[in-house]
């Protein structure tokens, strides 16, 4: 799919997942809690990003990718912060901004053309959307420079491998095209293995679109089904075959100062 054609088609799929009671559906059984999301964080994997990020009541927090903006009302709710989300889609932001709330914010930006002020934000935060810069390690050297001293960057991450002529060293947490651009730029990060939780999520996906296909098809949305279909896997794969595949991570970054040692620091105290 062409870039163009895909920008038009997550216009269409942003406008039909808000109005789609199946959808609505899909979403409370597979991820948890109803934000009409994409993608692969559910309240689990979002939960954790929040108490990573250490957001408080009078913190400002950039979401990078924000969709239409109800995982921001979400992570408002859980930490009473101030949030700006932007993203490239018009339809995704007119459908954020709809629902108005003094503490956020939502703008029409390209990811790759955000000039806020050095300093502005104590969180930044990009989900599942990272893939669509042009330059990866650029915006997060914008990134960095956006953040407060103290503050925090947490990317949630999914690398899969399309063909057989790719090496499956990439789904390392140390070589994915993140943790590649975090060590260019000398910063060190921490992160959260969630290869083998997105393992149930997907086949969790693949039984609840069975389930609801019905339901999508009487809707009109027989597309959302198959969209579904197209991001989830077979109940029988197992893990092994899996993560051969597939990985994903949730990286970290602190603003402060470092020295010399710059390794990268697994979590394993969650999930």
């Amino acid at each position: 799919m062409s870039s163009n054609n895909m920008f038009a088609w997550y216009e269409g799929l942003y406008r039909d997942v808000i109005n789609s009671k199946t959808y609505s559906k899909y979403c409370e059984t597979v991820f948890g809690i109803d934000l009409s999301q994409q993608g692969f964080s559910d309240k689990e994997q979002l939960d954790l990003l929040i108490s990573k990020l250490h957001i408080g009541t009078e913190d400002r927090v950039l979401d990078i990718g924000c969709g239409i903006g109800r995982i921001d009302e979400y992570i408002h709710s859980y930490t009473g912060a101030n949030i700006i989300g932007i993203d490239a889609s018009p339809t995704a932001i007119d459908i954020a901004s709809s629902h108005n709330h003094n503490k956020l914010q939502f703008e029409c930006i390209n990811m790759d053309d955000i000039c806020y002020l050095d300093g502005s934000f104590d969180a930044i935060l990009c989900i599942d959307a990272i893939f669509f810069s042009d330059d990866i390690e650029l915006l997060l050297s914008k990134l960095y420079r956006m953040l407060k001293n103290g503050g925090y960057i947490g990317i949630l991450y999914f690398e899969i491998i399309f063909d057989d002529n790719t090496a499956n060293s990439i789904l390392l947490a140390e070589n994915t095209p993140v943790a590649r651009s975090y060590k260019n730029l000398g910063l060190s990060y921490s992160y959260n293995d969630l290869t083998e939780q997105t393992y149930y999520h997907m086949i969790g996906k693949r039984l609840a679109a069975e389930k609801l296909k019905d339901e999508f098809i009487a809707e009109g949305n027989e597309y959302l089904y198959e969209y579904i279909a197209r991001e989830s896997i077979a109940h029988d794969m197992k893990f092994e075959q899996f993560k051969e595949k597939i990985s994903r991570y949730l990286y970290i970054v602190e603003k402060r100062k470092i020295g010399n040692e710059n390794k990268p620091h697994v979590d394993t105290r969650i999930l």
